[in-house]
């Protein structure tokens, strides 16, 4: 993993936030974390060798959603290939990773961390405007989640005990039939209407362009809107 993108202010929140959590024996964590705030900022985050140590700890006993997301994005092949970033708002909601080449990828995380309140929703938000839908679990949430997400929706777990992060595709998704061109339009602004169809007449571009070239044209604004925030905390 390349460390090197991760910044001063994401290592010291992930630390910190497995530093406040009292679910185990932190005694050698505390020393590390601890010359960890000893230490100047150029011999900390410049070390790639400490940066390993402190990732590989916070990978082994703190498994929250940000390190989650981290190693998938490094290690899945859809992620690698394709543009790939974090945090997209779909109405009500924000997509964890989406990744774009020629097809669209959303991704959910749910770890022990997260409520399940949301996902159903969630999920039906993103199959109306991704090609392909995914949930990123820890394995012993995988009986309560699978019957409360749609049937379109993939599966990814990992194994919340072991010592590293690993990725196990439980369920391939199927292609959404739900998608929804009128919602997808809704995703775009003015600017970006005007742009890509030339103009701000939602009910002119459903008559003028095909579904294909309003999902073409929605992965290209993704891009041009999010170029410059690929994989970056």
């Amino acid at each position: 993993m390349k460390l090197e993108t991760f910044s001063k202010t994401w290592f010291s929140k992930q630390t910190k936030l497995y530093y406040d959590s009292t679910r185990t024996d932190q005694s050698s964590f505390k020393k590390l974390f601890n010359n960890f705030f000893d230490l100047p900022y150029e011999l900390v985050f410049r070390n790639e060798s400490y940066q390993s140590s402190l990732y590989n700890l916070l990978e082994k006993y703190y498994k929250n959603e940000e390190i989650v997301k981290a190693k998938f994005v490094s290690t899945n092949a859809n992620c690698k290939r394709n543009f790939t970033f974090f945090e997209f708002p779909v109405k009500n909601s924000r997509i964890d990773i989406v990744s774009l080449g020629d097809k669209s990828f959303a991704y959910e995380v749910k770890t022990k961390y997260d409520t399940l309140d949301r996902l159903s929703k969630q999920l039906n938000d993103y199959l109306k405007c991704f090609e392909y839908v995914y949930v990123i679990i820890s394995d012993d949430r995988l009986d309560e989640v699978a019957h409360m997400i749609p049937t379109e929706v993939g599966i990814y777990t990992f194994k919340d005990k072991s010592t590293t992060l690993n990725f196990r595709l439980i369920k391939k998704a199927e292609l959404s039939s739900q998608m929804n061109f009128e919602y997808i339009l809704d995703l775009f602004t003015k600017n970006y209407l005007k742009k890509y169809f030339l103009t701000e007449n939602r009910n002119l571009i459903l008559s003028k362009f095909s579904i294909q070239q309003i999902n073409k044209y929605f992965k290209l604004m993704i891009v041009d809107k999010y170029k410059g925030k690929n994989v970056s905390y």
